[in-house]
């Protein structure tokens, strides 16, 4: 592991840009300072991005997030009783998947090929201004420009903490045509 310091804040996109040039390996993952992963979450999200060559983005599901990725009440307090959630909730969704359209970046993968063919975190968004879902929607394109309806997804154990919250979960991946 590297450290990347900076003197100013260069907010997400700029940020995870630095990480992205810098990163080597088949996978880069964007993973925000507040959160807490669960037993496995790399392991288990690197599976469900080789299990399909489709697969170009994997996300985890979060108790806290909109759309796709949002678990209701997962039934525990604080960060204390997420480990052995998390595990119950990696078992009981092994090998499912369900479509995403975009993905919440607080814990994201991306195959290198994806980052080769789309590119960096448009830094114009600014803070907090949609830039992964951006990111998303760049990635489902193919190369002729229009948008490929191929997404799948898999089951993850990751989670966030911060405001009293956490997150698990069923990840959500976004597929795209590889050149």
């Amino acid at each position: 592991m590297r450290l990347i310091r900076n003197e100013e804040n260069r907010f997400f996109a700029g940020g995870n840009n630095q990480g992205i040039a810098a990163a080597t390996g088949d996978h880069v993952v964007l993973l925000n300072a507040d959160a807490v992963v669960g037993p496995g979450w790399l392991s288990l999200m690197i599976r469900c991005a080789e299990e399909d060559p489709r697969i170009g983005l994997v996300g985890p599901c979060t108790n806290f997030a909109s759309g796709i990725q949002h678990i209701c009440d997962p039934g525990y307090r604080g960060v204390g009783g997420f480990s052995a959630f998390a595990r119950r909730w990696a078992r009981d969704h092994a090998g499912r998947r369900r479509e995403a359209h975009r993905l919440i970046a607080f814990c994201l993968l991306i195959k290198r090929e994806v980052v080769e063919r789309v590119g960096l975190l448009d830094e114009r968004f600014g803070p907090g201004g949609y830039e992964d879902y951006d990111y998303c929607l760049r990635a489902r394109r193919p190369a002729t420009g229009s948008f490929s309806p191929r997404t799948l997804s898999c089951t993850i154990t990751a989670a966030r903490a911060t405001r009293a919250w956490t997150t698990t979960g069923c990840a959500a991946s976004t597929a795209s045509s590889w050149p």
